[in-house]
């Protein structure tokens, strides 16, 4: 697995894909991961910017980023199961495992896009996950990095109950 998450990194086309990405990696390399770890991994993505500042200033905002998620949003005792899998016929970002055998997914967000739309795909989301996983399903969180929010939707099970 790490090798696959090290060339989706390698490969990241916008901040909140690699920020996803380095996530991931680093979750996989380190149950704690450091600054310099998360930093070291961010390194390793190819940009097309055609100025070392604007490959600098993205560097810096994916490592701010992924720093964010493990400092305030990581669940503790979590493995990664999966990052941007699809399961009946719906992508989920991160799919994380539980001791206890429970799964849910993160959709982190930079901020670009709309509440209103992220909330909706995170209720496809929901609904999928209920389907692919059943009971152990407990939810989506969506995360905004950038304003440190977070929004649960159950899934269809734990709505139910």
């Amino acid at each position: 697995m790490r090798d696959e998450l090290a060339e989706l990194v390698s490969r990241a086309s916008t901040v909140e894909a690699a920020t996803r990405r380095v996530v991931a990696l680093c979750s996989v390399l380190d149950d704690e991961p450091t600054i310099d770890l998360i930093e070291r991994v961010a390194r390793t993505r190819r940009t097309r910017r055609r100025s070392s500042s604007g490959h600098q200033a993205a560097l810096g905002a994916v490592t701010t980023l992924a720093a964010s998620y493990f400092t305030h949003h990581a669940t503790p005792g979590a493995r990664l199961q999966s990052v941007e899998a699809h399961h009946r016929g719906v992508q989920f970002g991160l799919l994380w495992r539980l001791s206890d055998g429970e799964l849910f997914a993160d959709e982190l967000t930079t901020g670009r896009a709309r509440p209103t739309s992220r909330r909706a795909r995170a209720e496809t989301q929901a609904a999928a996950g209920s389907i692919a996983f059943g009971e152990c399903f407990t939810g989506v969180r969506i995360i905004g990095l950038r304003t440190t929010t977070t929004l649960l939707v159950p899934s269809q099970d734990r709505r139910a109950s």
